[in-house]
């Protein structure tokens, strides 16, 4: 069942051509023969064009004929149902259409699409969200042994787009391919509630988009390359369908339930404290080189989830995630910038405020939901930022894992005294109350990670632990993440403020966690940089005034 990224409209053999634009070797048949499924059996009913209402109405071909209710193939003895559907009831072909721009220049299609504030396609995809469960339960009434495969959809476009072989500026493109992660986590989430399972095509397709060559991509351009056998804009070609199938029938055969008493997922994550401040305050600090260099450091490779904290400066940060988008894909925007592309916004967030809040996070695995959350109380500079926390639901594996990314109150000496403190503490309370309400199950994982600004040798960190609910770690590696007597840049900025371990990796106390968990500060130099200011060279062999801290078992 699906629509026409399914189905593989003028993909050569075609079994159905004026109706539906059927492939014979689209990824539903392809699947079917390497699960030696009897012909008798298999039933094809996808069709480009459809939209969720045809599952259980009549659809008016592509050219002509009328192709029957795909709900009508099923039966009580169906055995396995793979849907991709959702790009049409959002118009997701119509988004790619009105940001089409042959020029270099031009008005953005996003910004037309987020006026206002409110993100029409983002608004679109959450009201469309509650139909996916719909579809699975009547799925199910129809086929009750059925599992049920919800496929998502794959990569469209590369990190900054490729204008002009793709004619999409570079800001739209990353925009279209927001709204097909968003429409893919929707499907995610109602897929893990009615109990279906979802089938992530995203990871799998990255480095085969609409911009790569005619060897390697999976997805065509405005402009369909022949021999790929793929001749229809903006979707799959033959390779596409092929490559699909590994995935979706590696999904089709495992089977979902973890067995009982078996150790949680056990996910590697580093927290980095980027320092990329504002290149309108600080301009000196070699953002754009640092924002190349941290992807390409050793410490940052082989993470599951990564969270990054002073992702401050627009460009610099917009730069760090492109060059980290090859080994983590899924990516949050940063918190605090706006409210566009989150699931939701909570707190005291402020269009208002001059910063933002500089975390972000990127991860390996498909991101479900994705929220930010700024704190109701700062003092000092922090008061002039909307710094708070980043939630996320991960998929492991097929398993939850819950993350929250946070930069929490920095020890200021023009806020009062003790007061950086209080406010700490209040906010891991906050932290702790939003975790509450989400109600997570005690067998899922939920790992907090970030600049705590709470060193761990300090009694303050014990209320820390007892005011967020979590539970410590043990350290491993260099004893201090905030180093100004070892760091080159924190000895320069800070050199006679304490060595202090102000970054952490943490599970919630009450909930399921590795049998052990380590956090290891990684003391790594980097190659030495260069910046010039007043007419005198600084020299430096760190990325950041911190070092990175890695978690895991």
């Amino acid at each position: 069942m699906g629509d026409s990224f399914s189905a593989g409209p003028l993909v050569l053999p075609q079994s159905e051509l004026l109706t539906c634009a059927r492939s014979s070797v689209n990824y539903p048949a392809l699947l079917a023969e390497r699960l030696n499924v009897d012909t008798a059996r298999f039933r094809d009913v996808t069709c480009s064009s459809a939209r969720t209402e045809d599952f259980a109405n009549s659809q008016p071909g592509n050219v002509s004929g009328t192709a029957a209710p795909q709900y009508d193939a099923l039966s009580k003895d169906t055995t396995l149902v793979t849907v991709g559907i959702g790009g049409n009831d959002i118009g997701l072909v119509g988004l790619v259409q009105a940001c089409t721009n042959f020029l270099s220049s031009g008005a953005s299609c996003k910004d037309r699409f987020t006026e206002g504030g409110v993100d029409q396609y983002a608004k679109k995809i959450d009201s469309f969200a509650s139909t996916y469960g719909t579809v699975i339960e009547k799925i199910r009434e129809r086929a009750p042994r059925a599992r049920i495969l919800m496929v998502g959809y794959p990569t469209g476009f590369k990190p900054g787009g490729c204008h002009p072989f793709v004619p999409i500026l570079g800001e739209d493109a990353d925009y279209v391919q927001a709204n097909m992660d968003r429409l893919n986590r929707r499907m995610a989430e109602q897929a893990d509630s009615h109990g279906a399972t979802y089938v992530d095509l995203r990871t799998p397709s990255i480095g085969h988009d609409a911009c790569r060559p005619a060897s390697t991509k999976w997805i065509e351009g405005l402009f369909p390359s022949v021999v790929n056998n793929g001749f229809a804009p903006f979707h799959p070609n033959a390779e596409g369908m092929s490559q699909a199938v590994p995935t979706v029938a590696e999904a089709a055969v495992t089977t979902a339930p973890t067995a009982p008493g078996a150790d949680p997922p056990n996910p590697k994550v580093l927290t980095y404290n980027s320092f990329l401040l504002s290149k309108a305050l600080y301009p000196n600090w070699g953002q754009d080189h640092r924002a190349k260099e941290i992807p390409a450091a050793s410490f940052y490779q082989g993470n599951d989830v990564v969270v990054v904290q002073e992702a401050f400066d627009n460009s610099a940060s917009e730069a760090l995630k492109s060059n980290s988008a090859a080994q983590y894909p899924y990516q949050t925007p940063v918190m605090g910038r706006s409210t566009s592309g989150w699931d939701a916004t909570s707190g005291a967030y402020s269009s208002l405020t001059p910063e933002d809040g500089g975390v972000t996070m990127l991860s390996k695995w498909p991101v479900l939901r994705q929220e930010q959350y700024v704190y109701k109380e700062a003092c000092g500079a922090d008061s002039q930022a909307n710094k708070g926390f980043v939630y996320a639901v991960l998929s492991v594996n097929g398993a939850k894992v819950h993350v929250v990314g946070t930069h929490a109150q920095a020890t200021d000496p023009s806020c009062a005294t003790g007061e950086p403190a209080r406010i700490r503490s209040t906010q891991f309370k906050e932290m702790d109350a939003f975790l509450d309400g989400k109600d997570i199950p005690a067998d899922e994982q939920v790992i907090v990670a970030g600049d705590f600004n709470v060193d761990s040798h300090s009694d303050e960190y014990a209320k820390v632990l007892a005011d967020g609910g979590l539970a410590d770690a043990t350290r491993t590696g260099h004893p201090y993440s905030f180093d100004t007597q070892d760091n080159s840049i924190a000895s320069e900025r800070y050199p006679t403020d304490p060595r202090e371990n102000l970054d952490h990796v943490l599970h919630r106390a009450d909930h399921a966690r590795p049998s052990a968990w380590t956090n290891e500060v990684v003391r790594q130099r980097s190659a030495p940089w260069s910046v010039t200011s007043g007419g005198k060279v600084y020299t430096y062999t760190d990325l950041s005034d911190h070092y990175p801290v890695v978690a895991g078992r």
